[in-house]
């Protein structure tokens, strides 16, 4: 009895490490970006995972095998399609994206849901009639869990010491010999905002009324503008670090983060006596130290649309099936962050001088949940011509927040301000953005760009401008800070890391 209770405990253990293995991977690699309540979350959809699979474990051993080491390994290989169907569905989606028309008869869920049940019965089959070793592969089974549990456990402790050794310190700033007559700088973040020409070309829709009202508001509208990089991520770890990226000094998602959150540009202008003002839109969102401060709505802090956390874990998970039903109290959160940052505009033009506001909205991005008139998006579209169509009708929403938002700053800023409104990158539904795909290449690279500053700094934004270069013109007009403009170079960066990138430069100035 002592023996088959210390079995019983073996599997049991084993099963909580197989589940705490995702949990650990995924925190050494957003280690920055994760809250207490959102650790809390995913371990407690894990424990109920493995609650089952330990149930179901049971149930195989005590009504059909009597073997621990079979019934064992027939859990591991069920275990592993809850925890990963959704890792493998997008692996799925992301080779055959190609055929997109193909996918929108026959979905991802509806080709591998019988090719896991095929594959499940075949393993089942092969463990309890063929494996006659299966001591010795359960126990291999469970020694290479632990091994990769503490591989990811040795993660999390060298991020934290090299977070702890990176930490600087906080300085304290005299600011009687700073001026004050310093404009506001605002930086308006369009998330994957289609340029002129991809919006004419593949929506038949003219922005001109939108970009008429910037030009009357005396923006500068930059023409073939581009970014330096064709995901979030990459392309503002550029541009607020005027720097382009190598796979030494960003490996993990969370060196990009780290650098988003404390970039050089924001340290550039503390160092002026500039408070730091960042908005709770769904990215880039922590808490504030000295000489910054946090627009959010506290009734919506912690939504899990912050948190790339909890949605890479669950949208990895089984639960990718449901993931569309788990969302929508999300959505309604979003929505709701979304109106209330464009509300305190008003507000936050009127904080004391000089400020730099950082308002990264995460649209006309997907989730897609205006219609044009503000009205709630009730369905979430999977077809690309429904795709489309929601995707134009939230930037036409978000044109209409951006124009209200401008007055706003406008008329209620103490001196007349930078307002920079850009694109971090385009926004491709039917291309793979590849060397030789030069219409996706337009489309994912080429960004709205719109620039209201004083003339001796607004002139100097050039027909073809990146993204890197807009803080090094900005700076170097303020404070005579002397940075180096780069040249105007985009990259396609590999899907993984270590990240390699590939120049298509010479396509875009075509």
């Amino acid at each position: 009895m002592r023996i088959f209770e210390n079995n019983f405990n073996k599997y049991f253990y084993s099963l909580l490490l197989f589940y705490s293995y995702k949990i650990f991977f995924l925190l050494g690699l957003n280690l920055n970006n994760v809250f207490t309540y959102q650790l809390l979350y995913v371990f407690i959809i894990s424990l109920a995972f493995c609650a089952i699979s330990f149930l179901i474990l049971k149930f195989i051993n005590y009504k059909w095998l009597k073997n621990y080491d079979k019934s064992f390994l027939i859990t591991i290989a069920l275990s592993t399609i809850i925890l990963y169907y959704g890792q493998i569905c997008k692996a799925y989606n992301s080779i055959f994206y190609s055929f997109i028309q193909l996918n929108q008869i026959l979905s991802s869920h509806r080709i591998l849901i019988p090719i896991f049940l095929i594959v499940f019965t075949i393993i089942v089959y092969l463990i309890v009639y063929k494996i006659k070793y299966e001591r010795i592969l359960s126990n291999f089974l469970i020694s290479f869990i632990i091994i990769m549990n503490v591989q990811s456990l040795l993660l999390i402790a060298y991020n934290l010491f090299k977070q702890s050794s990176n930490r600087e310190l906080v300085e304290h700033r005299i600011r009687n010999n700073i001026s004050n007559n310093y404009p506001d700088i605002y930086f308006i973040i369009l998330d994957a905002y289609s340029s002129t020409y991809a919006l004419k070309n593949n929506y038949d829709y003219s922005n001109f009324e939108f970009l008429n009202f910037l030009k009357k508001k005396n923006f500068n509208i930059i023409e073939n503008s581009r970014s330096n990089y064709p995901r979030t991520k990459f392309s503002l770890s550029s541009s607020l670090n005027f720097e382009f990226l190598n796979s030494n000094k960003y490996k993990y998602d969370e060196d990009f983060y780290k650098n988003i959150r404390n970039s050089k540009i924001t340290q550039l202008l503390k160092d002026h006596g500039y408070t730091y003002v960042y908005f709770n839109t769904g990215y880039g969102y922590k808490n504030p130290s000295i000489s910054e401060i946090a627009i959010g709505n506290k009734k919506n802090s912690k939504a899990t649309a912050d948190n790339s956390f909890i949605n890479s874990f669950l949208e990895s998970t089984i639960l990718l099936l449901f993931i569309n039903y788990l969302y929508q109290h999300e959505y309604e959160i979003f929505r709701n962050k979304f109106n209330y940052a464009f509300g305190e505009l008003k507000r936050v033009a009127k904080i004391q001088n000089p400020k730099f506001v950082f308002m990264h909205l995460i649209s006309p991005h997907s989730p897609f949940l205006f219609k044009k008139d503000g009205s709630k998006q009730k369905y979430i579209p999977n077809k690309l011509n429904e795709i489309k169509k929601a995707y134009l009708e939230q930037l036409i929403y978000l044109n209409s927040k951006v124009k209200v938002g401008v007055i706003d700053i406008l008329e209620n800023s103490k001196n007349k301000p930078i307002i920079i409104i850009q694109s971090d990158h385009g926004k491709t539904f039917n291309h793979k953005l590849q060397k030789d795909d030069i219409e996706g290449i337009k489309e994912g690279f080429f960004i709205l760009n719109a620039i209201f500053a004083p003339e001796n700094i607004k002139n100097k934004f050039y027909n073809g401008i990146s993204s890197i270069n807009t803080f090094p013109i900005i700076a170097n007009e303020l404070f005579d800070s002397k940075l180096k403009l780069e040249k105007d170079a985009s990259f396609i960066p590999t899907k993984y890391s270590p990240y390699s990138y590939t120049d298509i430069t010479s396509i875009l100035n075509k």
